[in-house]
């Protein structure tokens, strides 16, 4: 009996070692399992930021075409003001030609009936 109780005294100290095993073995699964949810978890946040930012850079680009749409407008009212200057100063300019034009032409008539 004292072969079969060294045999089982054997068989009992090997099991106990392999429970100590599995046991750091299961303890090291666990701490990689909590590194990857917590990985999860960054990689969660960080979609989540980076949706938030595409959405702000989407309405930043609304908002750039309706200011560039303002712009546009504002360029072509800027353009018709800055022709109307020029415009009244060819009427003027016109207008000062035909006045010595008729002058010229009135004097010339004075002077041939004199």
């Amino acid at each position: 009996m004292d072969e079969q109780g060294e045999k089982l005294q054997a068989q009992i100290s090997q099991i106990v070692e392999r429970i100590a095993e599995m046991r750091s073995d299961h303890r090291a699964i666990l701490h990689r399992l909590q590194a990857v949810e917590e990985n999860a978890k960054r990689l969660s946040e960080l979609q989540l930021t980076l949706q938030r930012q595409g959405d702000s850079i989407g309405q930043v680009c609304e908002r750039l075409d309706s200011q560039n749409a303002s712009l546009s407008s504002v360029s072509g009212r800027v353009t018709e003001m800055e022709k109307e200057p020029g415009e009244r100063w060819k009427k003027i300019g016109f207008e000062l030609i035909k006045y010595i034009v008729l002058a010229a032409a009135g004097a010339a008539i004075g002077f041939l009936m004199k």
